[in-house]
């Protein structure tokens, strides 16, 4: 069959596995077997559940067991150190208070340290859930560091924007030489309920290879954009900020902040 070939993994092999069969529907066309059919559909849907770190080997974790946050593992934003805290095996993204004026707040991020170009990085968080308000995850290239920029550079994310919707989107730009191209769906494909899953933590996770990205939340895939990928080293980057620049006016007292991001634990496969 013509797209089977050796080295795939365990999700690859049963993609290319259906394309395969759907190749074979078609040269059977206009009524492939019914078994063809049914073995083609069933290898497909097998393909959102299948678990991408089957054939990985796990090389970063933090639970967030200690007292506070581990500073060989992370960087944090240093304006907002405050807003940074390990507790209850947790860590909290806290937006907080800015020069003690009640509607001003600081935004609140952490980037993990361990890189690598290709692979797969999980969490389990639970996103904000006050309209207003920006969370995320990004797995992304540092472009802006490299003495010789290097193309193609990406943003991979899973954003939530506090919306009345609340929802979580995947999304990725890509800086390429003739520009930077920001792609995602029309309607997020992530089905949360309208807003109630935001109350528990999910997991999410981004898949990085040659030739595509995949996004999975709890462990189910539910999207993947085939694109030429980054071959610098990837970095994995939680964020929790205000895009009205600095005003939240819902939380006026800076004793009463808004609920935080939190994240349970990071996992990285190569």
């Amino acid at each position: 069959f013509p797209y089977l070939g050796s080295g795939l993994g365990v999700p690859s092999f049963y993609q290319a596995l259906a394309k395969s069969l759907s190749w074979l529907c078609n040269i059977c066309a206009p009524k492939p077997p019914m078994y063809v059919r049914l073995i083609a559909s069933l290898l497909l849907a097998s393909t959102l559940w299948a678990d991408p770190t089957s054939t990985m080997k796990l090389v970063f974790e933090d639970k967030f067991d200690g007292k506070e946050l581990d500073l060989t593992k992370w960087d944090f934003s240093k304006d907002n150190k405050e807003g940074c805290k390990v507790a209850d095996g947790k860590l909290s993204l806290e937006v907080s208070s800015k020069d003690g004026k009640p509607t001003l707040w600081k935004n609140a991020t952490v980037t993990c340290k361990f890189r690598q170009p290709y692979g797969y990085f999980e969490a389990s968080i639970r996103m904000i859930q006050t309209k207003g308000r920006h969370s995320g995850m990004q797995v992304r290239t540092f472009f802006e560091e490299s003495a010789v920029k290097k193309f193609p550079a990406a943003e991979i994310c899973f954003v939530t924007t506090g919306e009345t919707t609340n929802t979580v989107r995947p999304s990725v730009k890509i800086a390429e030489e003739a520009g930077v191209r920001n792609i995602e769906p029309v309607n997020s494909p992530i089905p949360l309920d309208g807003g109630a899953s935001y109350k528990k933590f999910n997991t999410y996770g981004v898949l990085s290879t040659p030739k595509y990205f995949a996004w999975y939340v709890n462990t189910r895939q539910v999207h993947r954009v085939s694109i030429t990928t980054p071959t610098a080293p990837l970095s994995v980057h939680f964020y929790h900020n205000l895009p009205e620049g600095g005003v939240l006016k819902n939380f006026p007292d800076p004793k009463l902040p808004p609920e935080p991001m939190q994240i349970d634990w990071v996992k990285i496969y190569k």
